[in-house]
């Protein structure tokens, strides 16, 4: 049975047995409120060419490496990897682990500018789709921490592992996200509103009685995150072979958003169903 989590789905065998008996680089649950959002480069060599498996990569390696490490999330310009559910504590960054969700880019830090505009485009969206709803899930303000802010231990917000790692490790041990990473930009992809249902999408989910969830969503930016999600699953489900069904498109990326399922669970629900 999987699921849905990366690490938990592939144990790795140089990890410990942890009390849900997986074994795994971090804890399965948290003791601490979430108060830093730490964004990470995995020091990976990018994939641009064909499909972007980057994200990928770096979640099979860290399923085999022996040096604690691991994340929340993994993101490259095509896709959003699970590696751990919210709850537990990912071995992200020392000091900012117990308090701390950890999203990394399939990338390395020094090579963003010079990374072709639409791979940079596509995985800041992507990122920022899954770590909007939880920022305000949480009610972590989108600004970036001073180093002084993140060595409080008490006021919120997004953080650079480089910053974390001053504070709490070795100053100038890691650079990560870079210099270059667009905070700005980043951040402002949260705040951005993402382009409402299209008129056909609306009518196949008032035919299909689909219209009631969205309204009742509690969290707006949750809907907003999951039309953001929509093109993606779209295109997932046509590599596998699906008819085109905006209804199906909208629940799995409702689900995705959730933290329920993944982009691969909605191509392999066509495959396995085939």
């Amino acid at each position: 049975m999987t699921t849905s989590w990366w690490l938990y789905d592939h144990p790795n065998p140089h990890a410990p047995v942890r009390a849900n008996g997986i074994r795994f680089h971090g804890y399965p649950q948290r003791q601490t409120k979430v108060r830093l959002i730490v964004v990470h480069t995995a020091e990976n060599t990018p994939d641009i060419i064909g499909e972007d498996g980057g994200a990928e990569a770096v979640a099979r390696y860290q399923a085999r490496v022996e040096r604690p490490s691991s994340y929340h999330l993994l993101v490259d310009s095509d896709s959003a990897v699970p590696m751990l559910p919210d709850q537990a504590v990912a071995f992200g960054a020392r000091g900012a682990n117990a308090d701390g969700w950890h999203l990394s880019f399939a990338t390395r830090a020094h090579l963003w500018p010079t990374k072709p505009a639409w791979w940079a485009d596509q995985a800041l969206e992507l990122a920022a789709a899954e770590a909007g709803p939880r920022a305000k899930r949480w009610g972590i303000p989108l600004r970036r921490l001073t180093r002084g802010q993140i060595a409080d231990r008490r006021t919120a917000g997004f953080a650079a592992h480089a910053d974390t790692e001053a504070v709490f490790g070795t100053p100038g041990r890691r650079s990560d996200p870079g210099s270059d990473f667009d905070w700005d930009d980043f951040l402002d992809r949260i705040t951005r509103p993402a382009p409402g249902p299209a008129p056909d999408l609306m009518e196949t989910l008032m035919a299909t009685e689909l219209v009631d969830a969205h309204e009742q969503l509690a969290d707006a930016t949750e809907a907003q995150a999951a039309a953001a999600w929509m093109p993606h699953v779209a295109r997932a489900r046509a590599q596998a072979g699906a008819e085109p069904s905006a209804a199906s498109d909208f629940q799995w990326a409702i689900r995705i958003v959730r933290g329920e399922a993944r982009l691969l669970d909605a191509y392999n629900a066509i495959v396995d169903a085939a």
